[in-house]
């Protein structure tokens, strides 16, 4: 639970917070989405829908949200209507939206009523604080997407509090938190960037290794999920063995990043050799479990984005073991 002394003080002003939801043929589930919000009863709040080149009616459900919430909700567009991405279609919101604090949500996710608790107590009260990441719920909507899905904690993110300064290495080992779960102060933005535009999966991770590496983010009330994070059968990231190849390349683009980022050398030296073990956790992984094709696609992706593993005996030695089928 967060401290009595984290609680916001009665005289302090709400801060306004922008969610920003990017929507792609979410027509089932968008007004469920931005109602859950909504709900949380928090005030001042604004909600930037993105509508990302839909061919559905999500256009007309938002434009509908809008008109029956004026005051808080506010329809985006890409100037050419056609569909760009949930990357494209976030940072035209963070391009967009007033908040001083901002939180992002997935069309077909939701948030409960307690959303935005402990995030604004922290914020409020702890200045140093640049952003509160919490925990988002594994729902499914069907018996068949939960057993392909989920076998361990039911919950998404961290269960243990870290401390800010080690989050970057326990990013870097390939877990994070829900694009639901998690505050920051848009002022963060000016050292992390934007999300990575020419990433499709993974690109949330990239942005937090981003923030971690630059900012000071904390854990909040992790007791209970903030968010259901919806899982389908077709959701675009999916919990297979090769989903570490679109993470080594996220890892290697944050790398690419951090060489040209005003950090200490501490934090790259960390970076380095976490995403290191990241890839040869992932090609050991594969050769005891016999997926050689997963196994060679790992070692080559690893050389090809981190060329330093050219040089590294204990990658080369996992090469020569793959290749002598072993």
């Amino acid at each position: 639970m967060i401290p009595q002394s984290a609680a916001l003080p009665a005289t302090a002003v709400p801060h306004l917070v922008s969610c920003i939801i990017p929507a792609y043929n979410c027509e089932l589930w968008l007004k469920r989405a931005v109602e859950s919000v909504l709900a949380t009863a928090y005030e001042p709040i604004e909600i930037l829908v993105i509508d990302d080149g839909s061919s559905d009616n999500t256009l007309q459900i938002a434009d509908q949200l809008a008109t029956e919430y004026p005051q808080t909700v506010r329809v985006l567009q890409h100037s050419d209507r056609r569909n760009h991405g949930v990357s494209v279609a976030r940072n035209l919101g963070l391009k967009n939206c007033t908040g001083e604090w901002i939180c992002f949500l997935d069309a077909d996710d939701y948030v409960y009523p307690h959303r935005f608790d402990s995030a604004v107590q922290i914020l409020g009260s702890q200045p140093d604080i640049d952003g509160v990441h919490q925990l988002a719920e594994m729902v499914f909507p069907t018996q068949e997407a939960s057993e392909r899905w989920w076998k361990n904690s039911p919950y998404f993110g961290f269960e243990h509090t870290i401390a800010p300064n080690n989050l970057l290495s326990h990013l870097l080992k390939g877990q994070c938190w829900a694009t639901s779960a998690i505050v920051f102060r848009k002022r963060l933005l000016e050292r992390s960037g934007l999300f990575n535009e020419q990433l499709t999966i993974a690109e949330d991770c990239n942005l937090w290794f981003r923030m971690a590496a630059v900012g000071n983010l904390a854990s909040g009330d992790l007791t209970r999920p903030v968010s259901a994070y919806w899982r389908r059968l077709d959701s675009a990231y999916q919990p297979t063995s090769s989903q570490r190849l679109p993470m080594i390349r996220s890892m290697a683009s944050f790398l690419t990043w951090l060489n040209g980022a005003k950090t200490e050398q501490a934090i790259s030296k960390t970076a380095k050799n976490a995403v290191r073990q990241y890839v040869l956790q992932g090609l050991t992984n594969a050769r005891f479990e016999k997926e050689k094709t997963l196994a060679w696609s790992i070692a080559a992706e690893g050389i090809r984005r981190i060329p330093s593993l050219s040089l590294d005996q204990a990658f080369l030695g996992q090469v020569a073991r793959l290749m002598a089928g072993r």
